[in-house]
């Protein structure tokens, strides 16, 4: 399912003509199409659809919130939701709106409407800054004219973009304000530029061999201004790169072995900066607190990337004269992945093979306690582990509470105290298929044999850790959960809304080269193999009140609804809202079982939130709710209160029920059934009759 339309204009009509399709079917025909897992999608969106354009919204939000989260790449379902928001509950809307981009940000309609909406919101800026971030895939397809109009609508002068073609760069430019005449076109890298007049059709085309030389990466601007898509990285591919293990590497990685003398080995910490000079002071300062714990030898590098805040230039220069860490300044901007490439190699010119081991950090993290200490203690307790990383309350796959679902920061005192207890969990170690960027540690073997970042592949930044574990893993190192460690992340502060966009080019081009890496990262969500050390985790903090109050604090604002969301309109159905953990096999029974027992009442229906097995969709009265995550907007009240469900069902609590998920904020009846209840008895005890004419068919 792939869209193709007009969010504001022409996919109106074709939703329309969905919705007016979709009222022809019988409930039996929607309902076998529901029990096909080849067609189910299509089916929920289609009964959105219908339901939208017959007033029953509350529904119809439910449904495409459903859709949102099985298929999150489905920009059409999150045009739904935004819409649907937009006409009923208009305080959610421009959220719903950037996850219809965060969906689908390369689809040039869903583009314009996301900045049409924010504009409209007072929020010019970030549409401006969102239509620059699209440009350059506009104008290469020669489609810009509608995003050009509005910027200029948004009293943007000119409008200048830049791409990478092969060994060709190519730039176009276009003046939006009369009067306005464009700048020469400044082309840079690290010694040398190049100015270049701009021809009368605005573009611009060079070939590699007759830009400066040397340095590959080039920084273009105008006036000082730069171009949407600079810098452009002309990287050579990685020497090695997509080289396999044989069995001497491997033997090599095993004679390793646990290292004895660790704490002896230096340890580099590397930050990249650009901005944000309170959130660079408050992680420096936890380092000064930690490293010394973790490493006799240790020095701090920031790779400085155009740093251009006056605040944060005066604060690293003060630090640096005060020799409390290493400062790597770029004046122009070379973007992540070769500003971290630079400073690597840097490193490995100064210290050779005694380069050390390295702990990459965001510069939005903090550390604390003996965190450092734990990640080391991990890295070198098997000789073919190659990096590590730790838990983390903004951590994707290792996030905590929840898996792959970002949670507020805690707090200095909360953050010590989740350290200490995260420290007292056993020294297992959990295989990953990949880090998360925000905190990797690098062991030195395996920085010297797989390489840096790889910038022929990735442009600027974002899924590069992913691709470093993947070569770093056909190597024959390993990637691993230290479990033993906490480090508090901010969060999505590198490229506010032009993160889409990134994320969308580099998962593509990842996919290309790792196929099966997305299937594998499904199946790990799917089956959280986690679960067991999360849940220590979880009774671990029983014991350390500080972190058990952020916890608690998270598991109440994931279980308490939008305040802004309440019923809209009336409903034929009743629900009730069942609460399904994983590897709840029994109490999975009993819902199957009250699924088809509910095949007596006709206006009764299940809304389960979790991942369920297929014999729940083909019973035809259940609608499954995968787990939160980024594309989700709804929380699991919010749908409870948008359908009136009549009860909440769930199992008996285990040690830690916020385990896999908030239980919703519900002041409604709540029932837990014990595991020898049926079916019926489970309607008895909730007072659920079969209709009238049910009764009146058993009785014929």
């Amino acid at each position: 399912m792939k869209s193709t339309a007009n969010p504001d204009g022409a996919s109106h009509s074709k939703l329309t003509q969905a919705g007016k399709g979709s009222e022809a079917q019988s409930a039996s025909a929607w309902t076998r199409r529901l029990c096909s897992d080849t067609q189910r999608d299509e089916a929920l969106l289609q009964q959105a659809l219908q339901a939208f354009a017959q007033g029953d919204a509350a529904y119809a939000l439910v449904l495409s919130e459903t859709v949102c989260r099985r298929l999150p790449s489905l920009g059409l379902a999150a045009i739904l939701r935004a819409r649907i928001l937009q006409a009923h509950w208009p305080a959610l809307q421009l959220e719903a709106w950037r996850k219809a981009f965060a969906a689908e940000p390369d689809f040039p309609d869903l583009q314009l409407a996301c900045a049409e909406q924010l504009a409209g919101a007072g929020q010019q800026d970030e549409a401006r800054r969102l239509l620059l971030c699209c440009l350059p895939q506009a104008m290469r397809a020669n489609a810009a004219q509608a995003h050009l109009q509005l910027l200029r609508k948004l009293g943007q002068s000119y409008a200048a973009v830049c791409w990478r073609e092969g060994d060709v760069l190519h730039a176009r430019a276009s003046i939006l304000q009369d009067g306005y005449c464009l700048p020469p076109l400044r082309i840079q890298n690290h010694t040398q530029s190049m100015e270049v007049a701009w021809p009368q059709d605005g573009q611009i085309r060079i070939p590699l061999s007759a830009l400066p030389p040397g340095d590959p990466v080039y920084a273009l601007n105008l006036a000082g201004q730069s171009l949407s898509g600079s810098p452009l990285a002309f990287a050579p591919l990685l020497p090695g790169v997509m080289q396999g293990p044989d069995k001497k590497r491997r033997a090599a990685k095993a004679a390793l072995g646990p290292r004895s003398k660790m704490f002896k080995r230096p340890l580099r910490i590397l930050l990249p900066v650009h901005a944000g000079v309170e959130q660079v002071r408050a992680c420096l300062e936890s380092l000064y607190a930690c490293a010394p714990l973790a490493a006799a030898s240790f020095s701090i590098w920031i790779a400085a990337d155009a740093v251009h805040e006056a605040g944060l230039h005066a604060y690293l220069q003060q630090e640096a004269t005060a020799c409390r860490i290493r400062l790597l300044h770029n004046p122009r901007n070379l973007g992540f992945l070769e500003n971290v490439n630079r400073a690597l190699q840097t490193m490995q010119e100064e210290y050779g093979a005694e380069l050390g081991d390295v702990l990459m950090l965001n510069a939005d993290t903090r550390v604390a306690g003996d965190a450092l200490l734990r990640l080391r203690q991990s890295l070198h307790s098997a000789g073919d582990i190659g990096a590590v990383t730790p838990w983390s309350n903004n951590g994707e796959i290792s996030s905590f509470p929840w898996l792959a679902h970002s949670v507020a920061e805690p707090d200095a005192a909360q953050l010590d105290a989740l350290q200490q207890a995260a420290a007292s969990l056993p020294d297992t170690l959990y295989p990953l298929p990949a880090a998360c960027g925000f905190c990797i540690m690098y062991k030195q073997e395996a920085i010297l044999d797989v390489g840096g970042l790889d910038g022929s592949l990735l442009q600027r930044g974002y899924g590069e850790e992913v691709d470093w574990c993947m070569r770093a893993r056909r190597a024959g190192w390993r990637i691993m959960l230290c479990p033993r460690a906490f480090v508090a992340h901010a969060g999505g502060v590198s490229f506010g809304i032009e993160k889409s966009v990134r994320v969308r080019q580099n998962k593509l081009a990842l996919q290309g080269r790792w196929p099966d890496y997305w299937n594998e990262w499904r199946r790990f969500l799917r089956h959280d193999p986690l679960s067991t050390v999360r849940q220590a985790l979880f009774d671990a903090l029983q014991a350390w009140p500080q972190a058990n109050d952020w916890l608690q604090a998270q598991i109440q604002q994931a279980g308490r609804a939008h305040g802004a969301i309440a019923p809209a309109g009336a409903s034929s159905l009743r629900w009730l809202a069942v609460w399904l953990r994983p590897h709840e096999v029994q109490w999975e029974a009993q819902v199957l079982a009250l699924a088809h027992a509910l095949g007596a009442y006709p206006e009764w229906r299940l809304l389960v939130f979790g991942e369920a097995e297929e014999n729940l969709w083909r019973s035809g009265v259940a609608l499954i709710l995968p787990p939160q995550a980024h594309s989700s907007l709804l929380k699991p009240a919010d749908c409870m209160r948008l359908l009136n469900c009549h009860a909440l069902l769930h199992a008996p609590a285990p040690a830690a029920p916020a385990l896999h998920g908030a239980m919703p904020d519900w002041d409604g009846e709540v029932l837990c059934p014990a595991p020898q209840h049926s079916a019926l008895q489970i309607l008895q005890a909730l007072k659920i009759a079969p209709s009238r004419r049910r009764k009146k068919e058993r009785a014929a």
